[in-house]
């Protein structure tokens, strides 16, 4: 592990390139890798975490949230093992890149919809059409509790700037009036809402997608909770969307595998 970046107060991005002569291993964005660790009293569990940066960087990145416990319970034990004793220099073991949910070649427009620490395959994505394809529209919509808990903000913002044609539509559960102080401006003309910096829309309460300007002819990429994921597949089958236009990853079985509505 060669850097840790503090994100938030419960997010750390970790960057990881290979411990040995091996080169680093290629990877599409949105993508995931396992890590695997040792955890006090001899245990080893193993936990799935997206990239969080794009292709040719010269590094993996993952970024954890550290799962907390319900109800007084323990904190997820191996996001809080990353967060509490992992340091640089250390090694860990990450397996090779994977996942069916990656960007379809073409131009058509995207649509990143995510909540909490599914922003992290969507940024990714975004950095990956910002170097490659900067003429393709991205909208980005992205839900989370307040501003201060809204990881990679600033770097979405960045990457935004860099396309012809960007939009990141937020909606918090509290603080939506609250200048987030780590925006950047995009390279769109939009005006900024409720505390919200150029081409950033911020919302208060719950993503409603019927309020979002949907491009024609659009791919869409989820990532977030069980319930958002299927609130929001809902919702853009509403708006017209077809099901085979949608992707989403489900670490565990797919609920709504062989169901298009």
């Amino acid at each position: 592990m060669t850097a840790r970046t503090v994100a938030t107060a419960e997010v750390i991005s970790f960057d990881l390139v290979p411990a040995g002569p091996e080169p680093l291993p290629t990877f599409l964005a949105g993508q995931y890798v396992s890590v695997a660790v040792d955890l006090p009293g001899g245990g080893r569990q193993a936990r799935q975490y997206s990239l969080s940066r794009a292709p040719g960087a010269g590094s993996l990145r993952i970024t954890v949230r550290r799962v907390p416990g319900p109800a007084g319970a323990p904190a997820g034990a191996v996001s809080s093992h990353l967060h509490d004793q992992v340091k640089v220099g250390d090694i860990l073991d990450v397996s090779p890149p994977t996942g069916d949910v990656t960007l379809a070649t073409g131009a058509d427009p995207l649509v990143l919809i995510s909540a909490g620490i599914g922003v992290t395959p969507m940024i990714a994505m975004l950095g990956h059409t910002a170097r490659l394809q900067p003429e393709r529209p991205v909208v980005a919509v992205h839900a989370d509790r307040s501003p201060d808990h809204h990881a990679l903000r600033s770097e979405m913002l960045e990457m935004g700037a860099l396309l012809r044609d960007f939009r990141l539509h937020t909606w918090y559960e509290s603080g939506v009036g609250r200048p987030a102080g780590i925006g950047t401006a995009t390279g769109t003309g939009a005006t900024a809402g409720a505390g919200g910096s150029r081409g950033e829309s911020r919302h208060s309460g719950t993503v409603d997608l019927d309020a979002v300007p949907l491009p024609d002819g659009a791919r869409a990429y989820l990532c977030g909770p069980l319930p958002f994921l299927r609130d929001a597949r809902a919702g853009l089958l509403r708006r017209g969307v077809p099901a085979q236009r949608i992707r989403y990853e489900v670490f565990g079985p797919d609920l709504w595998a062989g169901s298009p509505t």
